[in-house]
């Protein structure tokens, strides 16, 4: 999705209640560049109850596959809260700014951010809910 000037323009975002709770207390406890991204994101989600939530929105304990639009890899990583991360398992902290750019998201979505003054941009490719990770 791009802008008048030609800019990318950011998705609307979800955040199921129970969830926002949680990601804000985290947020606000820490200083790092991911807990800011996380806040800003937060700052701009719509909130809703999980029933209406649409179900396939990237939140607390979702698996999301995306992918790397310059090299083309794939990725599955498990969004979760910041003491449960751990990238050998592929869990990646929503204090992280990838993670904190992913949430909220749907299939379809882009997001982007800058690592050592490189651009990423990933899009969303499938995302699983809480429910069905947590059945696997």
């Amino acid at each position: 999705m791009r802008a008048a000037n030609n800019q990318p323009t950011k998705p609307r975002i979800y955040v199921v209640k129970e969830d926002y709770d949680r990601l804000l207390s985290a947020a606000l406890h820490s200083d790092s560049h991911g807990a800011a991204l996380l806040r800003q994101e937060l700052g701009r989600a719509i909130i809703v109850p999980p029933d209406q939530a649409p179900k396939y929105i990237v939140r607390l304990n979702s698996r999301v596959e995306f992918i790397d639009q310059v090299s083309g890899r794939r990725s599955m990583v498990t969004l979760v809260e910041p003491d449960e991360a751990d990238m050998g398992e592929n869990r990646l902290s929503v204090l992280d700014p990838p993670g904190a750019a992913l949430l909220g998201l749907r299939p379809g979505d882009a997001f982007s951010w800058t690592v050592d003054g490189r651009s990423q941009l990933l899009t969303v490719e499938r995302v699983l809910p809480p429910e069905s990770v947590n059945q696997k």
